[in-house]
């Protein structure tokens, strides 16, 4: 059986999540593969029952679980803070002068990391 989630309170969640991590939405967009329009939508309640893809993919660029987002529960706490993922690859980029305001470089720099997570090394 499918579990029913309450929307306006999955948004509540996602929005503070995003608050959380310092993101703007054209950030989060780059991050998550998400088109920004997409993005803006959810984030406005404009798209009442987004793609569950589409919030996988948002919550995992967020850094928590689709379930905390979604349902509120199990929050990922096993995961890096984002504040020290952002200073981690603050100090790559800098270190290899990668522009984070280039998102093309940004995304490039994200494929790089997903295909080094992924072998398996």
């Amino acid at each position: 059986m499918l579990k029913d989630y309450i929307f306006e309170d999955m948004l509540k969640r996602l929005k503070a999540r995003k608050k959380e991590v310092n993101l703007t939405n054209k950030q989060l967009a780059v991050l998550s593969d998400v088109p920004l329009g997409t993005v803006n939508r959810v984030l406005a309640g404009q798209t009442k029952e987004p793609q569950f893809n589409t919030m996988l993919k948002l919550a995992e660029a967020l850094g928590a679980s689709a379930d905390y987002i979604i349902y509120g529960e199990s929050p990922d706490t096993e995961k890096a803070t984002p504040d020290l993922i952002r200073d981690d690859l603050t100090n790559l980029f800098e270190k290899y002068n990668i522009d984070a305001n280039n998102p093309k470089k940004l995304r490039l720099a994200i494929k790089i990391i997903k295909t080094v997570m992924e072998e398996d090394i």
